[in-house]
């Protein structure tokens, strides 16, 4: 007896994990059919003077594009982003040399003390922080707003 139910079992168990990988197989060739290329057909016809075909040429070709595989579409979202970005900020660099090192270490109070750097780097990667959570913002409000 226990040897039927310990076959029935190795059997059952058997049949559905073939079953298992086969649905496996096809739901991923249903995924990677999704995106549809984008054909174009191009025939070139040369007739002679009496108005005869003389010759016939075609070409077919077919291209995927999406946003991330389209190097040029990319580079023209990318050029655009960054022509209407750099006005609205100034660069990083740009607070570190006004707040940081134009200021005269002798006029801070806290200059003598053994955190000195790290108090200014502190108080510095705060502002840092915000600003690229800023530029962040801008960058998604960028793309959500472009048309494909």
């Amino acid at each position: 007896m226990k040897k039927l139910i310990m076959l029935i079992s190795i059997i059952t168990f058997l049949l559905t994990s073939c079953n298992t990988q086969i649905k496996q197989e096809k739901e991923l060739v249903t995924q990677q059919d999704t995106i549809k290329p984008i054909e174009k057909m191009k025939i070139i016809k040369e007739y002679d003077d009496d108005g005869n075909l003389i010759s016939i040429d075609s070409s077919y070709y077919y291209f995927y594009s999406t946003i991330k595989n389209d190097t040029l579409l990319e580079k023209q979202f990318f050029n655009k982003f960054k022509n209407d970005f750099n006005p609205q900020f100034k660069s990083i660099d740009s607070l570190f040399k006004n707040d940081f090192l134009i200021k005269s270490p002798f006029n801070m109070h806290d200059f003598y003390t053994d955190d000195f750097y790290l108090n200014q780097f502190k108080f510095h990667n705060k502002q840092i922080e915000k600003i690229i959570k800023e530029m962040d913002s801008i960058k998604n409000k960028f793309y959500s707003n472009q048309k494909i």
